[in-house]
């Protein structure tokens, strides 16, 4: 009997240390799995164009005089190419054209009467090489950026100036909660506890029904 259990508790031995090997060499296997993703290329390729937005900043709520901030157009081209000495090769041009901003008279729709620039750019191109292998070229950066603006024209006049100083010292420091009339404030609050009020009513009706429905 005593023999037999033993003999049980080797077997037993065995068993746990073929598991033990077993898991080591899965653990090996997938830690060589994940150091082949590491060393292969991962490519990305995007192509993008759209119409940044248009900002207005009035000088204060209640002023006609704004300034006007128009981010252009964004484009994002990829391409991929071989290059004898640097193997493949990852290109990405970002191009962002028609910026500027200028200072701008409002009517009452808020549509521009008048205009006059203050910033005007030329096409910023922004072109970056990404070695897709840079274990290959020791002598070469794995990420190079290249960036050419020709030309950023800025002009600001007295009047320019001080629509620019209104924007920082009242729009930026302006509180509307302050400029809405106190009875205003207590008749909006009103309201909306009134359709608070109302909506939990609903709720508490749509609940009882269901409830005696199910009785």
């Amino acid at each position: 009997f005593r023999f037999f259990y033993l003999k049980n508790f080797l077997d037993s031995l065995n068993i746990t240390k073929a598991a033990l090997d077993l898991a080591s060499t899965q653990a090996d296997a997938a830690y060589e799995q994940v150091q082949k993703l590491q060393e292969q290329a991962f490519k990305v390729h995007l192509d993008i164009t759209f119409n940044a937005p248009n900002i207005i900043i009035p000088t204060n709520s209640y002023s006609d005089e704004a300034l006007l901030f128009d981010l252009g157009k964004l484009t994002l081209l990829t391409r991929f190419y071989d290059d004898p000495k640097r193997s493949l090769v990852e290109q990405q041009n970002v191009r962002l054209e028609n910026v500027l901003a200028s200072r701008v008279k409002l009517n009452h729709d808020n549509n521009i009467l008048g205009e006059i620039i203050l910033l005007e750019c030329a096409e910023l191109n922004t072109l970056i090489n990404r070695l897709l292998y840079p274990e290959k070229i020791k002598t070469e950066p794995g990420v190079s950026i290249k960036v050419e603006w020709d030309l950023v024209h800025f002009r600001l006049a007295k009047g320019d100036y001080s629509c620019v100083m209104k924007v920082l010292m009242e729009n930026f420091t302006e509180n509307i909660r302050d400029q809405i009339p106190e009875t205003a404030q207590l008749e909006q609050y009103h309201y909306r506890q009134e359709e608070q009020e109302k909506e939990e009513e609903a709720l508490r009706n749509a609940v009882i029904k269901r409830q005696q429905g199910s009785k």
